[in-house]
Protein backbone atom coordinates (compact mmCIF):
# COMPACT_ATOMS: atom_id res chain seq x y z
CA UNK A 1 0.00 0.00 0.00
CA UNK A 2 1.31 3.46 -1.30
CA UNK A 3 1.07 6.20 1.45
CA UNK A 4 -0.61 9.62 -0.14
CA UNK A 5 2.17 12.14 0.18
CA UNK A 6 1.44 15.66 1.41
CA UNK A 7 2.72 18.99 0.09
CA UNK A 8 5.11 20.54 2.62
CA UNK A 9 3.40 24.03 3.87
CA UNK A 10 4.98 27.01 2.66
CA UNK A 11 6.80 29.40 4.98
CA UNK A 12 6.55 33.39 4.46
CA UNK A 13 10.40 33.28 3.00
CA UNK A 14 9.33 30.57 0.57
CA UNK A 15 5.98 32.68 -0.69
CA UNK A 16 8.12 36.33 -1.01
CA UNK A 17 10.70 34.03 -3.23
CA UNK A 18 7.57 32.58 -5.26
CA UNK A 19 6.21 36.47 -6.03
CA UNK A 20 9.40 37.64 -6.53
CA UNK A 21 9.93 34.95 -9.54
CA UNK A 22 6.44 36.16 -10.69
CA UNK A 23 7.09 39.54 -10.59
CA UNK A 24 11.00 39.31 -12.59
CA UNK A 25 8.94 37.66 -15.20
CA UNK A 26 5.81 40.02 -15.75
CA UNK A 27 6.20 42.98 -13.70
CA UNK A 28 2.04 44.34 -14.77
CA UNK A 29 0.36 41.24 -15.55
CA UNK A 30 -2.92 42.14 -16.61
CA UNK A 31 -5.78 39.48 -17.10
CA UNK A 32 -8.12 38.67 -19.91
CA UNK A 33 -11.15 39.58 -18.43
CA UNK A 34 -12.12 43.58 -19.88
CA UNK A 35 -13.26 45.34 -17.13
CA UNK A 36 -13.52 49.05 -15.96
CA UNK A 37 -13.39 49.03 -12.11
CA UNK A 38 -13.68 46.44 -9.08
CA UNK A 39 -17.12 45.38 -9.31
CA UNK A 40 -17.07 44.78 -12.96
CA UNK A 41 -14.16 42.57 -12.03
CA UNK A 42 -16.54 40.88 -9.78
CA UNK A 43 -18.95 40.11 -12.25
CA UNK A 44 -16.78 39.06 -14.95
CA UNK A 45 -14.90 36.56 -12.73
CA UNK A 46 -18.15 35.30 -11.36
CA UNK A 47 -19.44 34.96 -15.24
CA UNK A 48 -16.62 33.12 -16.12
CA UNK A 49 -16.75 30.14 -14.11
CA UNK A 50 -19.10 28.71 -16.69
CA UNK A 51 -17.87 30.31 -19.58
CA UNK A 52 -14.74 31.61 -21.92
CA UNK A 53 -12.79 34.71 -21.37
CA UNK A 54 -13.69 35.57 -24.96
CA UNK A 55 -17.22 34.54 -23.99
CA UNK A 56 -17.21 36.73 -21.26
CA UNK A 57 -16.22 39.33 -22.83
CA UNK A 58 -18.49 39.31 -25.51
CA UNK A 59 -21.30 39.69 -22.94
CA UNK A 60 -20.07 42.22 -20.21
CA UNK A 61 -19.53 44.66 -23.51
CA UNK A 62 -23.14 45.07 -23.64
CA UNK A 63 -23.76 44.31 -20.29
CA UNK A 64 -21.70 47.38 -18.77
CA UNK A 65 -22.56 49.44 -21.13
CA UNK A 66 -25.80 50.04 -18.91
CA UNK A 67 -24.65 48.42 -16.04
CA UNK A 68 -21.91 49.01 -14.45
CA UNK A 69 -22.09 49.61 -10.75
CA UNK A 70 -23.87 48.10 -7.75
Amino acid sequence: MTQERMPKQLNYQNIYEIFSRFREHEAEPKGELDHVNAFTLVVAVALSAQSTDLGVNKATKKLFAIADTP
